[in-house]
């Protein structure tokens, strides 16, 4: 109930012709909006969503590539280390083995030189032994006969 002074009014609900024109309107706007921007967009969405894939697709092939040939580098690197280790070792032995060759070579020439020297001043011993054993002799007999004979001289 309306409030006291104040007229109630009826709505008339009824449809008329503007009812049907906005019905057809709308489905007129829908069906042009539908062919003209959503079906477009929707094309422009599901291409993009598809190039998306395929390059999110490429990416995942371009990683797993780059992985292959980072590990095959990394193996490649590690054999390259581990044979240049190997003739490091295999280099400083036979460095190792010429070191003591050469040595045992200068030891052995050393020692015959030694051994030459020792025979040599062996030798010089005994001759300057017979030499001064003679000498002795001349100077024992040359001592005796001035000691003996007087001789001041």
């Amino acid at each position: 109930m309306p409030p006291p002074g104040v007229e109630q009014q009826e709505m008339d609900l009824t449809p008329d012709y503007t009812l049907l024109v906005e019905v057809i309107t709308f489905i007129a706007l829908w069906f042009g909006l539908t062919k003209l921007v959503f079906e477009p967009m929707r094309r422009v969405l599901d291409d993009r969503e598809e190039r998306t894939v395929e390059a999110e697709a490429q990416a995942a092939h371009l990683y797993a590539d780059a992985q292959t040939v980072q590990d095959d580098y990394e193996k490649t690197l590690h054999d390259m280390r581990v044979e240049l280790s190997q003739e490091s070792l295999a280099a400083r032995a036979r460095m190792q083995e010429d070191q003591a060759r050469t040595l045992a070579e200068a030891r052995a020439a050393g020692a015959e030189q030694l051994a030459a020297t020792r025979a040599a001043l062996a030798e010089q011993v005994r001759q300057a032994r017979q030499t001064l054993a003679g000498e002795a002799q001349q100077v024992a007999a040359a001592m005796l006969a001035r000691v003996t004979v007087g001789d001041p001289g």
